[in-house]
């Protein structure tokens, strides 16, 4: 009996070694050195799961420049140095964002069918209607409508920073309070006068979707295995088809306009272009609110950072006033904070280039030679993620660990003087950079100027211990905080100001961004 057993699992072994061979990818010596995986065939898919995109970062003694990782059937090639950046840049021809695009309307946004063809078709202009709408995009969130949306976002903005100066002593978290704020202001900005999003069951709509983005983009039975996600999303979709219903798009930004537009002239119908706009928000959000989160974090849990910045907001950005009924009125100049509060600039990129859990994804649209020395096969995916490329030793220096702002002001620079961009991945890199990112910037910045000067935060505990992540937020460029985080907030002392208010910019609003 017991020779048989072994004959059977000798029989069965043989078969999954055959049977792993013969599904495992097959590699050219070409190719950037493949990773083993402790299983065959699921290793690196299992920790993918487990770790998203922290799963790259967590390997040891991985290949640089390139390496290979197989999941499945499929194969990813992951960047980790930023001496190859420049040389994908120039293979975009063949290096193509666009079926990860596609991937959106379709896991993401549930549409099927011929709404789901007319997306992937190719436009007059060669791409397909998803691309038109990401340069449209680029094209209607700058100049003029920038400015619109940024008007109408500080305003709103004003109002959950006087809120804050009535709060009781009860403990606030603050990344809830940010999400609240951001939601509300963000989405005034962009869907204007009918925001569908205006209402707060409407926001927990969105953020029970996006929580759990991961089970949807899998898209295997997503009403069974990413039940509240896909319930949220199809609730959220309701919405924006009420939206459209009463032509809500005539009242909204340029941003939302330009999307209906496009989509509608190409033939898509309300249900459909519902669905893509309710995958805006993610856009819109997903990464505002934890950046906010994780800029007061670092700022005011560093008290000779906190004293610096304070010092130049107050110096650069705040003008008193006395109104007609002589009381002091304090203006936060939105243009100032952008052109003159270099060190807030400085420390805003560094939380990024830390803190950025992105990835910067491409399918290879035909097989190419990276850099005369790497071949890229057709239908592998490329990864640059920002965990290796943002802190790049060679690249960012031997302090690339550690928090300092002061690189983005007078440290690391080539001999030219240009700023080492192409280790630079929290935007994405070009041509593909993410279109909103002045947007973004134009109201975490002023936020957290007000912050700055305006009001003290203590934590409940009296510490800034820094909160755990939470890695199911895949959504989220820069992960959110796992837990809550309890604090206090306080009018500073020694403010004669009655009343704070924003003082807007029409000066198109962008910020002397680094780059990849």
């Amino acid at each position: 009996m017991g020779a048989q057993v072994w004959l059977v699992v000798a029989a069965i072994g043989t078969i999954c070694h055959f049977l792993f061979g013969y599904l495992s990818p097959k590699y050219d010596p070409r190719e950037p050195k493949p990773l083993s995986q402790t299983i065959p065939l699921i290793g690196h898919a299992i920790g993918m799961a487990r770790h998203g995109l922290g799963y790259c970062t967590a390997l040891r003694d991985v290949p640089s420049p390139i390496f290979s990782m197989s999941m499945l059937n499929k194969k990813f090639y992951v960047v980790t140095s930023a001496t190859l950046v420049s040389a994908i840049q120039r293979s975009a021809k063949f290096i193509s964002f666009e079926p990860f695009l596609n991937d959106v309307g379709d896991r993401l946004a549930g549409i099927k069918g011929d709404g789901l063809k007319l997306l992937q078709e190719p436009t007059k202009s060669g791409g397909s209607l998803s691309t038109a709408m990401v340069h449209a995009m680029a094209t209607a969130i700058s100049g003029s409508g920038l400015d619109k949306m940024n008007a109408i976002m500080i305003n709103f903005l004003q109002a959950s920073m006087d809120e804050l100066a009535t709060a009781t002593e009860d403990p606030i978290d603050l990344f809830a309070w940010g999400r609240d704020a951001m939601t509300t202001a963000s989405s005034e900005a962009v869907w204007g006068a009918k925001n569908p999003l205006r209402r707060k069951e409407v926001q927990d709509m969105f953020w029970e979707y996006e929580l759990n983005l991961t089970m949807l983009y899998v898209n295997i039975l997503p009403q069974l295995t990413a039940q509240k996600s896909y319930r949220a999303r199809e609730e959220l979709v309701k919405e924006f088809i009420k939206f459209y219903e009463v032509n809500g798009q005539w009242e909204a930004s340029e941003l939302s306009l330009v999307r209906w537009k496009i989509q509608h002239e190409a033939g898509a119908n309300i249900e459909n272009i519902a669905r893509m706009e309710a995958t805006l928000c993610i856009g819109v959000l997903s990464n505002t609110v934890p950046s906010l989160f994780w800029l007061t974090f670092d700022i005011f849990s560093r008290p000779e950072l906190l004293e610096k910045l304070r010092q130049e907001v107050w110096e650069n950005a705040v003008h008193p006033s006395v109104d007609s009924e002589g009381n002091t009125v304090h203006s936060l100049d939105v243009a100032d904070i952008r052109n003159k509060c270099t060190l807030l600039l400085a420390t805003f990129q560094e939380m990024l280039r830390i803190r950025s859990n992105s990835a910067t994804i491409r399918t290879v649209l035909e097989d190419v030679e990276v850099n005369n020395q790497y071949l890229l096969k057709k239908g592998s995916m490329l990864l640059l993620p920002a965990q290796f490329l943002n802190l790049e030793g060679s690249t960012w220096g031997s302090d690339s660990a550690d928090f300092n702002p002061y690189r983005f002001i007078d440290g690391d620079r080539e001999k030219g003087g240009r700023l080492r961009s192409k280790g630079y991945m929290s935007w994405g890199t070009s041509p593909n950079m993410c279109p909103g990112r002045h947007f973004a910037s134009g109201e975490i910045l002023p936020a957290v100027a007000m912050l700055l000067v305006r009001y003290d935060i203590t934590p409940v505990d009296g510490t800034w211990h820094q909160p755990s992540i939470n890695r199911e937020a895949v959504a989220a460029s820069i992960p959110p905080p796992k837990e809550r985080f309890l604090v206090k907030f306080s009018t500073r002392e020694s403010q004669d100001a009655v009343k704070w208010e924003f003082r807007p910019s029409q000066e198109h609003g962008r910020y002397k961004l680094v780059t990849g």
